[in-house]
This record gives C-alpha cells, sequence and structure tokens, in this order.
C-alpha cells in the first residue's frame, strides 16, 4: 500500500508541476515488473482529484475524459472504460469494464470496493486493482478517435442498471436504446476499444456543440 500511495503523490507532483490537464499513463506491464504494484487504483482516486488518467497510454482517451469532464463543467468525475461483451440474458445491454480504475466516489449504492490483485498480469501478486461496480443511473459514453489528421467522436446516452452477471474489476451494465446502432456506427468510423463513461446525461449534447465548433464530426448512438 506504501507504494501504491508514493506513486500517487508522485503522479500528482507531476501533473502540477507540469501544469498538465489529463494524462495517459503507462500502467501496465512496466509497473507490475518493476515495483510489483498495479496502479488501476491510483489512476482512478487522481481522476476523482481532478487529475484525470487514462489507461494504457492512451492519449485520445485522456482527450475524451478532459472533454467529458469540461462538458459536464468540472462536476463528474468520468471513467475510462472498455466497450466489452453484450448482457448474455438481456436485450441492449453491455459492460462498460476496466480492470479497476474506476473513481470512488462512482461506486455503486450497497456494493463495498476491494483491493485486488491483477486478474491478467500473473507474473508476480500486483495488488491495487480497485474493485466494484458502478453506481446507477443515466450516463453519456464518449470516444475520440483520428485517422489521417480526420476527427471523430462517437457519442451515447445510456443507463448504468443493476444486474447480475457480477465480474471483476471496475464495471456497469449499460443499457441503450439500440446496442447494435452502437456497434455499427462504432466498427464504421474505426472507434477503439477504449471510451468513457460519466454519469451525466447531458453531456452529450455538450459534446456535440464542442465538436461543431472544433471540427471534430460527431457519430450519436441510438
Amino acid at each position: 500500500m506504501s507504494r501504491l500511495a508514493r506513486t500517487e503523490i508522485a503522479i500528482r507532483r507531476l501533473a502540477e508541476e507540469k501544469e498538465l490537464d489529463a494524462m495517459a499513463v503507462n500502467c501496465w506491464n512496466q509497473v507490475q515488473e518493476r515495483y510489483g504494484i498495479c496502479v488501476c487504483s491510483v489512476l482512478g482516486r487522481l481522476t476523482d482529484q481532478g487529475y484525470l488518467c487514462a489507461c494504457e497510454v492512451d492519449v485520445y482517451g485522456a482527450c475524451s475524459m478532459l472533454a467529458a469532464h469540461a462538458a459536464g463543467l468540472g462536476e463528474t468525475p468520468p471513467h475510462f472504460i472498455d466497450w466489452t461483451e453484450l448482457h448474455p440474458e438481456k436485450e441492449n445491454v453491455w459492460l462498460a469494464w476496466h480492470c479497476g480504475n474506476a473513481p470512488p466516489s462512482l461506486c455503486g449504492a450497497g456494493c463495498t470496493a476491494c483491493i485486488n490483485q491483477h486478474m491478467i498480469l500473473p507474473m508476480r501478486p500486483s495488488w491495487g486493482t480497485r474493485e466494484f461496480k458502478l453506481k446507477e443511473g443515466p450516463v453519456t459514453c464518449c470516444r475520440l478517435a483520428e485517422y489521417d489528421g480526420w476527427f471523430t467522436m462517437f457519442v451515447g446516452q445510456g443507463e448504468v442498471v443493476d444486474m447480475p452477471p457480477v465480474t471483476r474489476g471496475s464495471y456497469g451494465w449499460v443499457k441503450v436504446a439500440d446496442v447494435t446502432d452502437w456497434e455499427q456506427k462504432m466498427v464504421g468510423h474505426g472507434i477503439i476499444h477504449h471510451g468513457v463513461l460519466i454519469h451525466d446525461p447531458e453531456v452529450a449534447d455538450a459534446l456535440e456543440s464542442f465538436c461543431k465548433f472544433n471540427g471534430i464530426e460527431v457519430v450519436r448512438g441510438a
């Protein structure tokens, strides 16, 4: 735990010294190999403090977090996620997930967060994921992408719902109007597997305005 605390202080100092609005952190697997920790929980805590942190050195992911956070007037922390699989039983429900990097303030009611080992990297014990289900409520999801200088942002609205199955990591089941529409538009516009979720449905329209005035093509999911 002391290594996690020192890492958090070091990243926060770096952000302040360099006046960084958002960071794309190389979170694996060098950190696990060199220090024996997993910084997922650190990134979530920093994001909750306003030091926005994307995982896996995803620069445009960090930009997506910054855009969503600003569109929400800085009142709600964004969560850097993977777009993952569909619900095994319910229609138009998909899993917003990541290893354990969600801001602690997003922990769902009745859920106790736990610090765990990274589930994917078994080379040595790597404690530091903060795992819990996200709180329920309406959300906006987004992702900025760029190909040959052309920028696109996917934006969609949904709702985090409390339903099984339970999984590891920081996660939420997200219900949308038409998940097939989301999939087709993401594939058609080259949206990669990382995205951003923020518990503010009004962020979607604000992001569309942001894109309009910055020459970014907007793709809205149904």
